[in-house]
């Protein structure tokens, strides 16, 4: 499993090399395919924002999109690219405080929540919203 890490924002410190371990971990947990490979890049609140608008048609700040490319090869490349996963990390912060949750509990649920949707597990309907719930809860629960 291999997990690309880019860091384009100021606005949160974060340990990278932490952050990967974890979604190695995660990914494990969730029993991603060895061969797949997949990016998760950190940016600020206004850039998820735009991207929210662009991608979604939502003009609201978020704290995690997913945008997946899950059963497509790039030519030459013999992993399995599931996408990419794009964290604002102050909006996680804000998050944090408000439900009363550590600021890495947070990460971690937006990690999480990022590779459920690159499976393919939807958040639209209450049905779904609470099946992946739970997958996060069980995820997490194993961290």
């Amino acid at each position: 499993m291999e997990i690309i890490i880019a860091n384009e924002q100021r606005e949160a410190r974060l340990n990278l090399k932490e952050v990967k371990a974890t979604a190695k971990n995660i990914a494990g947990i969730l029993k991603l395919p060895p061969e797949s490979m997949l990016s998760i890049t950190f940016v600020s609140k206004y850039k998820i924002r735009r991207l929210n608008k662009r991608y979604f048609d939502k003009s609201a700040f978020t704290d995690v999109i997913a945008l997946g490319y899950r059963g497509r090869t790039f030519k030459g490349a013999r992993d399995l690219y599931l996408g990419d996963i794009i964290i604002a990390p102050l909006v996680a912060k804000e998050n944090a405080r408000a439900y009363k949750n550590s600021f890495s509990s947070e990460l971690n649920l937006c990690i999480t929540h990022g590779i459920l949707h690159l499976l393919g597990f939807s958040d639209k309907s209450s049905k779904e919203k609470e099946k992946m719930r739970k997958k996060e809860e069980q995820a997490l629960k194993r961290l």
